[in-house]
């Protein structure tokens, strides 16, 4: 019995695949994160925006055009945040596809590892017998002269 694992180069194989999901996993809340600031962003931009025309509807100096252009500012912000919201969605809902093939490739790596180990076990328990068994052989060899 030797204490080489056979399925070596899979557990490898199975590694490897699991790290190339854990970039992808890292990329896709990285996108994420992005995106997050991004919807801050604009939603700052949006009170900024909304202070800015408020200060133009003082009495005594109102300015209609700006007035005008700012409120179809708002509206812009309110499409893109509105856009930005819905690009959230989709990349929390790659996320968690994402995430759900990293508990796969774990499983599946761990699986092998739990494997190699059990096997790694009996080899020292056969060790741990032929060890025995030569003591006994050499016990008994030594009282029979």
């Amino acid at each position: 019995m030797n204490d080489k694992f056979r399925l070596e180069t899979i557990l490898k194989y199975r590694r490897k695949l699991e790290e190339g999901v854990q970039l992808e996993f890292s990329q896709v809340q990285n996108e994420l994160m992005v995106g997050q600031r991004r919807l801050v962003a604009l939603n700052d931009e949006q009170s900024g925006q909304l202070a800015t025309v408020i200060e133009l509807e003082r009495p005594g100096l109102v300015d209609i055009s700006g007035i005008r252009d700012g409120f179809a500012y708002i509206e812009f912000l309110d499409r893109s945040i509105i856009h930005q919201r819905d690009t959230i969605t989709n990349v929390n809902d790659r996320l968690e596809a994402k995430r759900q093939d990293l508990i796969a490739a774990m499983k599946n790596r761990k699986v092998l590892e739990k494997l190699k180990e059990r096997q790694h076990e009996k080899y020292l328990d056969w060790v741990k017998r032929s060890e025995a068994q030569l003591a006994d052989d050499i016990v008994t060899s030594r009282y029979g002269r």
